[in-house]
């Protein structure tokens, strides 16, 4: 009995684990998610200048958003990350990118904006920090950076239904800023 016991264990141990990982970032890396990437370097609007929004067809989940830029002279950017119900009037889009050639084409539609669009109706603040943007144009620059990682919050960003979106924006003066931004999301079936 033990005999059976000890390999019944040893069967199961290995599933029972990748469950672990699984629930406690929301994604598992031992699985085929279709995973994608896009980027973009831009001068922002004040207002909304970044925003992701889901799919009538995969559901979303962000996993990494990172910021980045500078400034002439170096100043403080106050970033929000909101959750809104509703897209922003149309900006640029940016080209989504598949991790692994093999996966479907990506559904999710990630923007950015060059003149404030109307905003998408905010369901509140996800975070808000202070983006640190050194003096552009040096040829010692170092760029401000912050990297949002969704799975420290227990999970993704999870985003169902086209209308579902994040935005990045800002009520500080963006004249002369340069950004980058950058998002890392899966996509599952609903």
């Amino acid at each position: 009995m033990r005999k059976f016991l000890f390999l019944l264990l040893f069967l199961i141990a290995p599933f029972a684990a990748k469950a672990q990982i699984s629930q406690a970032t929301g994604f598992d890396a031992n699985t085929n998610n279709d995973t994608y990437s896009a980027g973009a370097s831009f001068a922002p609007s004040t207002g909304v200048f970044f925003a992701s929004c889901g799919s009538n067809t995969k559901t979303i989940r962000i996993i990494g958003l990172t910021i980045s830029g500078t400034d002439s002279p170096a100043s403080t950017l106050t970033v929000s990350l909101l959750r809104t119900s509703t897209a922003p009037s149309a900006g640029t889009a940016m080209t989504n990118v598949s991790l692994d050639t093999s996966n479907a084409t990506p559904t999710s539609l990630l923007e950015y904006f060059t003149t404030t669009p109307t905003a998408g109706t905010s369901l509140g603040a996800i975070r808000v920090f202070d983006l640190g943007l050194p003096a552009g144009n040096t040829a010692t620059n170092v760029q401000g950076y912050f990297r949002i990682n969704p799975s420290a919050f227990g999970s993704p960003i999870v985003l169902h239904g086209a209308s579902q979106c994040i935005e990045l924006s800002t009520a500080t003066s963006t004249t002369g800023i340069t950004l980058q931004v950058s998002e890392e999301w899966y996509e599952t079936a609903y």
